[in-house]
């Protein structure tokens, strides 16, 4: 499962090009959808709440939209099939850890160096 949910975080960082803190950030209920590409589904935009902010400013919002099949699959994937085997269907975070926890930017850096 965490090796699923690795090639799919991946597979997210590169088709929506977001940065590490802005993926460990993404709650499930952060994606949404785009009347202008509805052949995405739930998953035509995502709302990326903790962007990079500008020196001496809050972390600035901002909505990606999908242009990637493939990443819009796997997320979906990912969400319906291989995110409710951790056992924690009450956590807000889409990318969670085997004991329930957040996974950090840290640990994402990790693992791109690993698969690198």
């Amino acid at each position: 499962m965490a090796d699923y949910r690795d090639a799919t975080l991946l597979k997210v960082i590169y088709g929506w090009g977001l940065r590490r803190t802005e993926m460990s950030k993404l709650d499930v209920v952060d994606s949404g959808r785009n009347p202008q590409a509805r052949q995405f589904g739930r998953y035509g935009t995502l709302n990326v709440r903790y962007g990079k902010a500008k020196k001496g400013q809050p972390p600035r919002r901002r909505n990606v939209l999908s242009v990637m099949d493939w990443a819009v699959e796997a997320v979906a994937d990912y969400v319906g099939n291989v995110r409710p085997r951790f056992g924690f269907p009450d956590h807000p975070a889409l990318w969670i850890t085997e004991r329930g926890g957040r996974l950090q930017p840290g640990s994402i850096n990790d693992r791109f160096e690993a698969y690198r």
